[in-house]
């Protein structure tokens, strides 16, 4: 998975701090990334954005394993 947040973000995945991003900083679509095993079935995922002064962007793309 990529994960992306302008300032501070923590991503979890079943209850389980996956990501994370301190501080203020700009928005980019390769900030972070993640080789997540995800269990059968379904999966909480929780975002949260912490943001500036500014607009609030984020983004979060969840990319299958190449076969």
């Amino acid at each position: 998975m990529a994960i992306a947040s302008n300032d501070a973000g923590k991503l979890w995945i079943d209850g389980e701090v996956v990501w994370q991003d301190n501080g203020l900083s700009s928005w980019n679509l390769d900030e972070g990334f993640r080789r997540v095993q995800f269990k059968k079935g379904f999966s909480k995922i929780l975002m949260r954005v912490e943001n500036g002064p500014r607009t609030c962007e984020f983004s979060l793309l969840l990319c299958p394993p190449d076969l």
